[in-house]
């Protein structure tokens, strides 16, 4: 179990290792760029999140409970666990290429699913330390604490997410177990996992908004006269959360009492579902992959024959791609499903939420309406930058690569079949809040559809420059589908310049209202610049960037 877990985590690093691109690339001056920019972009959002955090934090001082921010974020921790993990944990476990090779293995089956659930566990942990090591730091120097202190934080912070962790394997264990009961199981299991996820996100945004109205009143006024703490509150979310917070800041035995209890609360639970699944796991993850293996290679049944184009059979293809491989639609699709549920409740929960919807129309009556395209343009075309499907579309052939390199096909058309690909997984996410929109504020319909056009044009530049990025920068070498599409550091660099393209069309519009141009002046301007843009990406793309694409060789 140790040595295949040793082997597991070497592969981890060994994907971040400089110098093993450094070797296998042929201009090493721009894997040297992309490092930097990539470090760049990582060390600057880390910062918004440790300044949101101080600021949070002199808020919570101000109400006299800082502990309860330390309980605050530990919750966020589990809640980015549950949600972040369960397609990782799904595909680690039951889609990774390597199962039919360490199944031969001299490792139990226990084994097996004890060192990839450590594996997955070490990368939570590290994140639950970033996240909530700025707030610890925070509250121990604001109250002189001692050693003991952040030793016990050190300690306790990466088993933040063990449970949640537990939970979902829980979970993917019995959607692998009923996926095996229908013939197509790779559907059912997007399917199902969507459904999860929805779910999860409607129970948790319903929890958020019930406390409305006057119990929302009385229990600001309790607040207000020191009759019920805000810790109290925040802890009847998750009660195992009042072990950590109190491990942490009590002081002697009753904090080292209450550290192994919450200790011994996690590991419990993990090891407990380790025992109840380990044995049948190493069986039903082989027997996923016989499936999968068995449905590739069967006959399928041949419908009437349709003469297609090439740009249409490609198009095709790349679709089929992202919706029947459960890896590439549980991250492509993920932001379609996420971002509509979290606003359909928002504005379908009644009480306060609809209440100020209503106020809307009138508040928006003050607002130039190019501005307001414009904030709907913006917030539209940020949902659309986390498409990954498009980022990886050249990476995801893998070594197939040189077998699309032999079709009679243009090299454009490859392309251009990818870059409506990922055009065609925006308009999924975009659409369904385009209509709740319309729905809930239908006063504001001219100026919601104005926005959904303009975004339409910004998500366009930003698709063809991530689609240009990965034909230029592909990573062939993936073992398998999770690697290729959400271990993809270059994938992720370029969302973040999506952003960064956002902000500064953003700053542009806002720099040309200050400098007294008209706000319909301005949004044309900003408008043309990015029409500008979308032609020239588009007309690189099909001609130089194609060139490299039919060229690229697969590296090891």
């Amino acid at each position: 179990m140790f040595a295949y877990l040793k082997l597991l985590v070497k592969q981890r690093l060994a994907l971040w290792n400089p110098a093993r691109n450094l070797r296998n690339a042929k201009s090493k001056w721009k894997v040297v760029l992309t490092y930097i920019g990539f470090t760049l972009g990582m060390l600057a959002l880390y910062g918004m999140l440790v300044g949101m955090e101080y600021l949070l934090y002199g808020a919570f001082v101000q109400l006299g409970e800082p502990q309860t921010l330390l309980a605050l974020t530990g919750i966020v921790c589990t809640l980015l666990v549950i949600v972040t993990s369960f397609f990782f944990v799904l595909s680690e476990l039951f889609f990774s290429k390597d199962i039919p090779f360490v199944s031969a293995l001299p490792i139990t089956s226990r084994g097996l699913l004890g060192a990839k659930l450590i594996r997955i566990w070490i990368g939570e942990a590290g994140i639950a330390l970033l996240v909530c090591l700025p707030v610890v730091i925070l509250y121990g120097i604001g109250h002189a604490m001692g050693a003991f202190y952040y030793f016990s934080a050190i300690i306790l912070i990466p088993l933040l997410s063990v449970a949640p962790l537990a939970v979902v394997t829980l979970l993917s264990f019995a959607l692998i177990r009923v996926s095996a009961l229908w013939k197509r199981r790779e559907l059912l299991t997007i399917l199902a996992s969507m459904a999860f996820l929805i779910a999860f996100l409607y129970a948790e945004m319903r929890l958020s908004l019930s406390a409305e109205g006057s119990d929302l009143g009385a229990l600001v006024l309790q607040l207000v006269l020191r009759q019920k703490q805000m810790l109290d509150l925040v802890v009847g979310i998750y009660p195992p959360i009042q072990l950590f917070t109190s491990a942490l800041t009590d002081g002697g035995g009753s904090a080292l009492l209450h550290g192994i209890m919450f200790a011994g609360l996690n590991i419990s639970i993990m090891a407990a579902v380790w025992v109840l699944l380990g044995n049948g796991y190493q069986r039903l993850a082989v027997r996923q992959q016989e499936s999968l293996a068995r449905l590739n290679a069967s006959k399928r049944r041949v419908g009437k024959q349709r003469e297609r184009s090439p740009l249409t059979a490609l198009y095709v293809r790349e679709m089929r791609e992202i919706l029947t491989v459960p890896v590439y639609a549980m991250n492509s699709l993920a932001s379609a499903v996420i971002f509509p549920v979290l606003f359909a409740v928002m504005v379908f929960s009644g009480g306060q939420t609809s209440a100020e919807l209503a106020m809307l129309p009138a508040l928006a009556a003050m607002v130039p309406k190019p501005v307001m395209i414009a904030i709907i343009a913006a917030l539209l075309t940020f949902l659309t930058s986390m498409n990954m499907a498009v980022a990886t579309s050249v990476s995801r052939e893998g070594k197939r690569h040189e077998f699309f390199q032999t079709l009679p096909v243009k090299p454009r058309y490859h392309l251009l079949a990818k870059l409506f690909m990922g055009l065609t997984v925006n308009m999924l996410c975009v659409l369904p809040i385009t209509v709740i929109l319309l729905v809930a504020i239908p006063s504001l319909a001219l100026t919601i559809l104005l926005g959904f056009v303009v975004s339409c044009a910004f998500s366009t530049a930003m698709a063809s420059f991530a689609l240009m990025v990965d034909a230029r920068h592909p990573r062939f070498g993936w073992k398998n589908e999770t690697e290729a599409i959400k271990q993809n550091g270059i994938a992720a660099l370029t969302m973040f310049g999506s952003m960064g393209f956002i902000v500064l069309c953003g700053a542009a519009f806002y720099g040309l209202l200050i400098l007294n141009v008209a706000a319909l002046n301005a949004l044309l301007i900003v408008m043309g610049i990015v029409l500008g843009l979308d032609v020239f990406l588009i007309n690189r793309l099909m001609k130089t960037t194609a060139n490299t694409y039919i060229h690229q060789e697969i590296r090891n």
